[in-house]
């Protein structure tokens, strides 16, 4: 997550590593490959856009989370301020949290 907010205006902006053709090896593949689903830049935008509707939930609190990341240059969990780190908790994770940042927030403190 500190990487993906480090990078978000990048991300958003469409930059992207580009899509790699050559893998480095010399003999021919066998069999057709794999084909594949989305365009390669497709799952970027799916990630920023979930990233972004998690830091909204957020409030006040993503946007220190991001100034702190992004201008003030924090790369380490540890040296963020205590409502940045609640932020990070709260927006990380494999599925958008069920829960209100209101009541994360009067849980974790």
């Amino acid at each position: 997550m500190l990487w993906l907010i480090q990078h978000l205006n990048f991300l958003e902006d469409g930059y992207w590593v580009p899509n790699q053709k050559e893998s480095g090896y010399t003999n021919a593949p066998i069999g057709k490959g794999n084909v594949p689903d989305e365009a390669y830049f497709c799952k970027v935008k799916v990630i920023t856009g979930d990233l972004t509707l998690r830091l909204k939930r957020t409030k006040e609190d993503s946007r220190t989370l991001v100034h702190e990341i992004q201008k003030l240059g924090v790369e380490v969990y540890e040296d963020l301020s205590p409502a940045a780190k609640v932020a990070l908790n709260y927006i990380s994770g494999w599925r958008r949290r069920k829960t209100s940042y209101k009541d994360f927030k009067a849980r974790v403190r």
